[in-house]
């Protein structure tokens, strides 16, 4: 988290993170097993879609500096792997 913008009635946080690959691989290997997933090429395929697995988290939080509650806040989760992408994002607004 950092906050990237100071003005006299409002700041905003950004926040980011993203899946740590080499963990998320050996999770999935873990459950490839307990489902009983034991062919070699099967195996080898699965691993191959995974390489490419992405996920990441955005955040976006414009608090006001009276208050101290947010006035906006936006996230986006962008996530896939091989040919398929899929996107999340909402967005709140106080009025």
């Amino acid at each position: 988290s950092q906050v990237t913008e100071l003005a006299p009635t409002y700041y905003v946080i950004k926040t980011s993170q993203a899946i740590d690959r080499i963990a998320a691989a050996k999770m999935f290997e873990q459950m490839f097993k307990k489902m009983g997933l034991t062919d070699q090429k099967s195996l080898a395929e699965a691993k191959k879609e995974l390489a490419t697995f992405e996920m990441t988290d955005a955040g976006s939080y414009k608090i006001s500096r009276k208050t101290g509650w947010p006035i906006k806040a936006a996230y986006t989760r962008k996530g896939g792997a091989a040919s398929l992408s899929q996107t999340e994002t909402y967005e709140l607004y106080v009025k």
